[in-house]
């Protein structure tokens, strides 16, 4: 069988912005860590401050960072290889919702239930990016047996080309 990943890089600049969309209230956030430890820098407004400076640091360097890579791929014409890893933007994001959950509870005493959630589904996507990408490239690549040839099609079911309709070149 072979077997032949089926890339677009529309669809690379368009995770890529949607994971800036998420990611620029870091910049918010690093503003309110920032307030935090000019107006009141004494114990736990110190630790949050402290903690929101870090983390927004770490959203807006992954960030920068991903888009190094990704503009580096663009320039030089490569396709982009299959990425197996820890998605460290999501992660950073995650880190990022668990400080702000914190800080809504210390101002008003009340759990953010909602951030909470949204903080372990981030870390959850961050931390099984290689899975979903590596099913989702099984999902987009065109299949070629000597039965028949299969190829990604936008609903769930692909596409089957079967019979003699083509001879595979030695």
């Amino acid at each position: 069988m072979i077997a032949i990943p089926v890339r677009y890089r529309r669809t690379e600049k368009a995770r890529f912005l949607q994971t800036l969309q998420h990611a620029v209230p870091s910049v918010i956030v690093l503003g309110e860590g920032i307030n935090h430890l000019t107006h009141d820098p004494h114990g736990a407004s110190l630790a949050l401050g402290i903690a929101e400076v870090g983390v927004a640091t770490l959203v807006i360097g992954s960030v920068l960072r991903g888009f190094r890579r990704l503009r580096a791929q663009l320039t030089r014409g490569e396709q982009h290889h299959a990425h197996r890893g820890i998605d460290w933007i999501d992660v950073c994001l995650g880190a990022m919702l668990a400080v702000e959950a914190y800080a809504k509870y210390d101002a008003t005493g009340r759990i953010a239930r909602p951030m909470i959630v949204l903080s372990l589904a981030m870390f959850a996507l961050g931390f099984l990016h290689a899975r979903m990408a590596a099913w989702g490239d099984r999902r987009r690549e065109l299949r070629i047996t000597e039965e028949a040839s299969a190829c990604p099609a936008p609903s769930f079911a692909a596409r089957r080309c079967r019979g003699p309709t083509w001879t595979p070149s030695p």
